[in-house]
Order: C-alpha cells, then sequence, then structure tokens
C-alpha cells in the first residue's frame, strides 16, 4: 500500500510541475503567404517563429474554462488529502470513483488544451502523460490492495 500512496503522489507532483512546462507549440512564419510568390518558394521558407504555449500564461480567473484546467492538474493532491482524511468506509469508495473519473477526464482535457489549434505537443503535455500514467498504476494498485484485504477479511 506503501508503493501505490508513493506512485500516486509522485504522479501528482509531476502534474503539477507539468503545468509550467510548455504544452504546445506553434510555428508561425512572419512573411504573408500570397498567390503570386511561387509554389516552391512557399515549400523553401523557412518558419521564422515558434510560439509555445503555457498554462501558467492563460491564467485568468475570470475565465470558468481556466477553473476546468486548473482542476485538471490540481485535483490529485485534493484526492489525495481526502482518501488520507477517509481511509475507508462508503466516503473513501465515493472518493474512488471520483479518482477514476478525474483521472480519465484530466487526461482527455490535457490531450485537448495540447492538440487544439497547435502544430504539436510539447514536454508539459507529455510530463503530464506520464504523471497521469503513473498515478493510474498507483491508483489501481491502491484498489487491487483493498479489494484483497477486504476479500480476504469476508473469506476468514
Amino acid at each position: 500500500m506503501k508503493l501505490a500512496n508513493t506512485l500516486k503522489v509522485i504522479g501528482a507532483v509531476l502534474l503539477l510541475l507539468s503545468m509550467t512546462l510548455p504544452m504546445s507549440s506553434c510555428t508561425e512564419t512572419k512573411e504573408p503567404v500570397s498567390e503570386q510568390v511561387s509554389p516552391a518558394a512557399q515549400v523553401n521558407s523557412q518558419p521564422n517563429e515558434v510560439k509555445y504555449h503555457y498554462i501558467a500564461d492563460n491564467i485568468d480567473l475570470k475565465d470558468p474554462g481556466i477553473w476546468v484546467t486548473f482542476l485538471a492538474f490540481v485535483w490529485p493532491i485534493l484526492i489525495l488529502g481526502l482518501l488520507q482524511w477517509k481511509k475507508t468506509g462508503r466516503a473513501a469508495l465515493i472518493f474512488r470513483g471520483i479518482e477514476l473519473l478525474l483521472l480519465i477526464g484530466s487526461l482527455i482535457w490535457i490531450d485537448f488544451i495540447a492538440t487544439f489549434l497547435t502544430d504539436r505537443r510539447e514536454v508539459g503535455a507529455y510530463l503530464a502523460y506520464l504523471a497521469l500514467a503513473i498515478y493510474a498504476v498507483g491508483a489501481i494498485r491502491c484498489d487491487v490492495l483493498l479489494y484483497r484485504n477486504r476479500k480476504n477479511k469476508t473469506d476468514s
């Protein structure tokens, strides 16, 4: 159980850390592409600027979308605290169900913000995926151990 909780903590910290890294990037050219430029010249033109998109750059507390984004990165810390407070019982079972839903929702949301209207994902998105995978392994291990312990208690 200790290893499972350690994995969940590592995943939660990495997820928070990924918020500070670029999630995606776009390549922009400074010269406008017009019909008068030959296709060969358009192919050979070099990109002039790569623009990186950070979560921290878009924080506007009046925007409801930022709260969803913030929740996608912060919820593991909240769930870990709630599961330390209520380790067993119906509340813990509800928190574990919410944990699974938030895990899936975070994966979908982070993929959306890393790919919507951008050229490519960057290191922050990949770190977020890794963090969610580590957290998921810890959560599954924790749930399996709890199920085994509960089954052993009912069998004896």
